[in-house]
């Protein structure tokens, strides 16, 4: 007795049901790969030490604070690589 080739209905539905989880991993996946609004102080930072180093004159850098609390801050960027400036944590 031959057997009928070929895909059954349950074999099908497994298929669909994997690219669709498949599918929507990746959608997460692509949204994850948007900018954070940090980036921007972020990119500006880095920016700021290059520019320290390039020069090799220190840089200064005025941050406002993101919790009014806290204040502004000031950040130095030396043409060695180091960043001075204080930290949410200094109490002093």
């Amino acid at each position: 007795m031959s057997r009928a080739r070929g895909t059954t209905l349950v074999e099908l539905m497994v298929a669909l049901l994997i690219l669709g989880l498949m599918a929507g991993i990746g959608v997460f996946a692509v949204q994850s790969l948007s900018r954070p609004a940090s980036d921007d102080v972020a990119a500006i930072m880095n920016e700021a030490g290059r520019r320290a180093i390039r020069d090799g004159t220190p840089v200064r850098l005025l941050l406002d604070s993101l919790t009014p609390q806290a204040g502004p801050r000031l950040l130095l960027f030396l043409p060695d690589g180091r960043v001075l400036g204080r930290t949410a944590d200094d109490s002093t």
